[in-house]
């Protein structure tokens, strides 16, 4: 979970991203107020009713903060009825047909305010969420491109067409538009996320490599940019660089409480557990002094005590952060490992459970669950759970390896033979697969197949070899095995 940062930001989606988020924060009254009561009898009695502009406002404001769009939308009619010229009311109409996802008569309606020469800034992300609402993303790419010269929100802008790529399967075109926001604000850690992973998928971390370094070189004293160079090469794997770039920018300023927290992260995948404990201890007092803190943030922290073995505490913090959010997936998951641990496996389940139904996406919740219901003999179930990490991540050997022996265990070698088979079309250089199937046959009888995969696997990598004697006892087919491994190693 480390390697995960928290909180990111949510792209263009179908939901339209209220653009009057200001209006709608006022407090909600308990009852409908007088001007909305006057709106609705004197549509009850389908008589004329006047009111000002100001006061159409507050009764579409009113509906909208209610998420009674229908209502929001008959207001705004009426209101344009009085008032056809008010180019204001025309864009709330929009941006209700949009939260209704009636996103052509949206499209409609925008094409007539252009006509109309109304300011083309707001109307151009209007149109370019309806498009998204239609799925036209290079429609809507298009639209916010030209919003970039009218708009003072540049930041913004640029990273909504980066997701946008993203999000299109044109993750290089991306690129720019993801360099381009941290550019102009290197605080933007959604779109370091993003565009780091932009630069693992396409395999151009080196071009990553040289802009956070660039940076550094342009303006030595800006912590921010040697904490985002930390986060690049963290993610990229380089974790001791990732620790010098953190205290450097620890160096230039001590009191902020991301780069603590991402100096955490590195120093977990280097196993300095006490150093990654303090780390977090430290993000989060810090984070205190100056809002909410993250139940993520507890989770990590757990996770310092529970790789420590120090599950009595791992526990209680991953409680306290289901305790903050409920919904916080990783916290069920972590208390359920740490009951693993502790071999206490059907209560390991329950919790497993919750983190599978919050997260169905996460591999290594759906392995855990998986280990303990074959632990606990549910071996449909945990088959069940094999299947769905399978299918997540169909590259990971270990996986097929712990699936395959519950087939072993039963006595059913056919079936863990067949498994691993179908393992090797999405691990086809695993050696690993290769042995486990040596060994498989071995065990079935079906010597002169097993040979066959032993050297295959002693091609891939030979020094793995000795994880056959942990399988095998046998001391005849153990000599036997040695003469074939000996050939490959002369």
């Amino acid at each position: 979970m480390w390697k995960k940062a928290f909180g990111r930001q949510q792209v263009l989606s179908n939901n339209l991203k209220d653009e009057t988020m200001a209006k709608q924060k006022r407090k909600n009254p308990a009852t409908k107020d007088i001007l909305v009561q006057r709106f609705e009898q004197m549509l009850a009695e389908d008589t004329l009713v006047f009111f000002d502009l100001h006061e159409f406002e507050h009764i579409i404001d009113y509906y909208k903060v209610h998420s009674q769009w229908r209502r929001a939308l008959k207001a705004c009619e009426t209101a344009l009825a009085q008032y056809p010229f008010a180019s204001e009311l025309e864009i709330e109409k929009v941006q209700i047909w949009l939260h209704m996802r009636k996103y052509r008569q949206a499209l409609e309606q925008i094409e007539k305010l252009i006509e109309h020469n109304i300011p083309l800034n707001e109307l151009l992300v209007l149109q370019a969420y309806a498009l998204v609402g239609l799925n036209q993303f290079s429609q809507a790419i298009k639209s916010l491109l030209k919003v970039l010269d009218y708009s003072e929100e540049k930041e913004e802008i640029h990273y909504q067409i980066a997701a946008l790529y993203v999000r299109s399967g044109k993750i290089q075109q991306s690129l720019p538009h993801f360099f381009e926001v941290l550019r102009l604000n290197p605080d933007n850690t959604d779109a370091l996320l993003e565009l780091v992973d932009a630069l693992i998928t396409l395999y151009r971390t080196t071009e990553g490599k040289q802009f956070f370094e660039a940076q550094i070189d342009n303006n030595p004293e800006n912590f921010r940019l040697w904490r985002n160079a930390g986060i690049f090469f963290n993610a990229t794997g380089r974790f001791h660089k990732a620790i010098d770039m953190f205290e450097y920018a620890l160096a230039l300023h001590e009191a902020d409480f991301l780069t603590w927290y991402y100096l955490g992260h590195a120093q977990m995948n280097v196993e300095r557990y006490e150093d990654a404990q303090t780390s977090y201890h430290t993000a989060i007092g810090l984070k205190q002094q100056t809002g909410a803190v993250d139940p993520e943030m507890y989770c990590c922290l757990a996770a310092t005590y529970e790789k420590r073995k120090h599950y009595d505490k791992a526990s209680q913090l991953y409680r306290k952060a289901i305790h903050m959010d409920e919904r916080c997936a990783n916290g069920w998951w972590g208390i359920g490992i740490c009951l693993i641990r502790r071999e206490r496996w059907y209560e390991a389940i329950n919790f497993l459970k919750k983190a599978v139904q919050l997260d169905s996406e996460c591999e290594p919740y759906w392995l855990a669950l998986a280990e303990a219901e074959a632990k606990t003999g549910n071996i449909v179930s945990a088959i069940e759970a094999y299947q769905h990490a399978s299918h997540l991540n169909p590259a990971n050997p270990q996986t097929w390896l712990d699936w395959s022996e519950i087939y072993r265990e039963q006595g059913d070698y056919a079936q863990a033979i067949t498994l691993l088979k179908d393992a090797l079309e999405e691990c086809p250089s695993a050696a690993d697969l290769y042995y486990r199937l040596c060994v498989y046959c071995i065990e079935a009888g079906k010597y002169k197949q097993s040979f066959a995969y032993l050297e295959n696997a002693l091609i891939l990598d030979f020094d793995r070899h000795t994880v056959l004697y942990e399988w095998i006892e046998d001391i005849n087919i153990q000599k036997t095995l040695f003469k074939i491994i000996s050939q490959y190693q002369r």
